[in-house]
């Protein structure tokens, strides 16, 4: 009896194949892992670039008939809420505005040249690497801007100073001021 021996071909990947895609798949989730956190920092950071000298414009539109914001140092932020200045979205309460990292968003009126001539608009708990992306983003729609209470572009200055936000936005989180004039 002659015995035909058949081979049959296995369809499939092999052990060395599938280690392969393992590694390769393993080597692109590392990748999006690093990438992801450094995406959503510049997204949020280009939204607040491009909310904040809104914010001041709808701020001096609803204080346009008033010769000031009022006395220097004192909240504006409830008149601001009450005249619909803030997104809705940034509305936690009838006294209080949060920003995109959880921390409060106030105004108030401040100085440039002659007492209430100014808004403030001051911003907490902003990541280290967002406070800088919005102190450059914003440098040419405030003619002041202080990180952590310490000025990094003083009125009359054409731009920030890099190096000194650089040192003024410390790891951990940030508040940040902008002021503007009516």
């Amino acid at each position: 009896m002659n015995k035909k021996i058949i081979k049959k071909h296995q369809a499939g990947f092999t052990l060395v194949e599938l280690g392969i895609v393992v590694a390769i798949a393993a080597v692109i989730i590392g990748i999006g892992l690093a990438v992801v956190p450094s995406i959503v920092s510049s997204i949020r950071a280009n939204g607040e670039v491009s909310d904040l000298p809104t914010l001041s414009t709808k701020i001096r539109t609803a204080w346009a008939n008033q010769p000031t914001y009022g006395t220097s140092g004192t909240s504006i932020t409830t008149e601001a809420i009450s005249l619909n200045v803030f997104p809705t979205a940034r509305v936690t309460s009838s006294t209080t505005v949060s920003n995109r990292w959880g921390g409060s968003i106030t105004v108030a009126a401040g100085t440039l040249n002659t007492a209430g001539d100014a808004q403030v608009i001051t911003e907490t708990d902003v990541p280290q690497t967002e406070c800088t992306l919005v102190v450059e983003g914003v440098d040419q729609s405030f003619p002041v801007i202080t990180v952590n209470g310490t000025s990094v572009k003083a009125n009359g200055a054409s731009q920030v100073t890099l190096a000194t936000v650089g040192t003024a936005c410390v790891s951990g989180t940030n508040t940040l001021a902008f002021t503007a004039g009516k």
